[in-house]
């Protein structure tokens, strides 16, 4: 892994990683704001929908004006916070983190699969999709494909670009894998457990709430100096508002099954964020991404096609 400088935190600021939690809330704010903007103007400028093939052109127009725009605001953010973004090509030293960044996220779709089949639980209805029993596989690769192309760059570039650089001015290397993880799954996991580019509006408000609390429960420990009890007391919004969280998602999962699905999504962020910060390289990340949204749409097209489970 190459050698990196980590930025330090703001010296004016006693508690960085409570601030830096602060501004990635802010970031992400305000990404969601732009993606948004961009859906609503290309729905505009491309109504009414197209019909064949023009279906997969204005889809590809769409990712490719999301991604640009992404793009655009990651370079403004890291620029102005002078992020330093890593984007070496890997070596053959790295091949082993590559090969396990495909792996894990192929791999876990499968045993999510098999667990699928032994207790009656169809993939397609985790991951909201169907295909026809006769359907052409040429339709279904080129759609997956603009799919793939529009989603994969916006989850390097926020997750690892954006959120991981963030992370790394004020913590160590495993505490910023770990935040990172548990932000960028909240954030780009939908409400029916699929990845999506554009997140929705009730996820950016939970980061939100939580920088928000992690803020007060800051000023709470400088307010009350010391032994004094009352320090602690700020910490009980935070905590109750975790709990809370952890519990909702652990009651939404209805099965064995959708706990592996959650659990294949979670790990693929996962192992993205740990790819990407042992080869420097931005193509490691991109290529768990890929292993999981091709493991979607493969199994559920060569093993269910015909069946709708939803």
């Amino acid at each position: 892994m190459a050698l990196r400088e980590r930025a330090a935190a703001s010296p004016g600021s006693t508690h960085p990683v409570a601030a830096e939690f602060g501004i990635v809330a802010v970031m992400l704010t305000g990404l969601f704001v732009l993606q948004r903007t961009v859906a609503e103007v290309m729905a505009v400028l491309l109504a009414p929908p197209p019909a064949g093939d023009g279906i997969l052109v204005s889809g590809l127009l769409r990712g490719l004006l999301l991604v640009s725009s992404v793009v655009v605001f990651g370079y403004v953010y890291v620029s102005a916070r002078g992020i330093a973004v890593r984007r070496s090509v890997p070596t053959r030293s790295d091949l082993p983190t590559v090969a396990f960044a495909a792996a894990v996220p192929l791999g876990l779709a499968g045993v999510t699969k098999l667990a699928g089949s032994l207790t009656g639980v169809p993939y397609n209805g985790l991951v909201m999709a169907s295909y026809a029993a006769d359907a052409s596989p040429l339709p279904i690769a080129l759609v997956a494909a603009v799919g793939i192309l529009t989603s994969v760059p916006i989850l390097v570039v926020v997750s690892q670009m954006l959120l991981q650089g963030s992370f790394e001015r004020v913590m160590a290397t495993d505490e910023a894998i770990v935040a990172t993880t548990v932000v960028a799954s909240v954030v780009f996991t939908s409400s029916t457990g699929s990845v999506t580019a554009i997140p929705e509006p009730e996820r950016v408000v939970v980061i939100g709430c939580f920088a928000l609390l992690g803020a007060l429960a800051v000023y709470g420990t400088d307010r009350f100096a010391g032994r004094d009890r009352r320090r602690f007391l700020a910490f009980v919004p935070l905590a109750a508002f975790s709990l809370l969280a952890v519990l909702s998602a652990i009651a939404a999962i209805g099965s064995i099954t959708e706990g592996l699905y959650a659990i294949a999504h979670l790990a693929t962020f996962g192992v993205a964020a740990y790819a990407y910060d042992r080869t420097d390289s931005p193509i490691a990340p991109a290529i768990a991404y890929v292993s999981l949204l091709v493991a979607n749409v493969a199994i559920v097209y060569l093993l269910e096609a015909g069946m709708r489970s939803w």
